[in-house]
């Protein structure tokens, strides 16, 4: 009759430990998906700034000075972002006449709350020219 005592208490541990380890599974899943978007938010907005820093000054070019065309920066930053993902949107930020800096923003859903919470991230192109350093030095 004894052994009867302790009979189930077994089954009570495995269910308890089972659930935590699903939310730890859960949980560790959310996390390197966030990582996901994080890095993928960063790699448009590199690639975002380096559509914007294409964007020359064609007046200026004629007389020998390189620098962004304002104007046509944030129409580029957009449509490269629309390309890649329409519920994207980026702001482009003029550093100077040849530095760029675009920040886009996406969001994340969280999987265990099922909130949402804003990445950003921000990069920057400077428009170079010429031979800046040699290559094989």
């Amino acid at each position: 009759m004894r052994a009867r005592a302790d009979r189930g208490a077994i089954s009570i541990f495995v269910a308890l430990s089972v659930a935590g380890l699903v939310l730890v599974a859960v949980g560790v899943l959310d996390a390197c998906a966030r990582l996901r978007t994080v890095e993928a938010t960063d790699a448009l907005a590199q690639e975002a700034a380096r559509a914007v820093g294409q964007q020359l000054d064609q007046a200026a070019l004629l007389g020998g000075t390189y620098r962004v065309d304002q104007s046509a920066a944030q129409q580029a930053a957009d449509d490269y972002l629309h390309a890649q993902d329409p519920t994207l949107t980026g702001d482009v930020t003029f550093i100077d006449d040849s530095t760029v800096a675009v920040t886009v923003r996406k969001s994340y859903r969280i999987f265990l709350l099922g909130k949402d919470v804003p990445v950003i991230s921000t990069r920057t192109a400077t428009l170079v020219h010429g031979v800046t350093k040699p290559e094989n030095g």
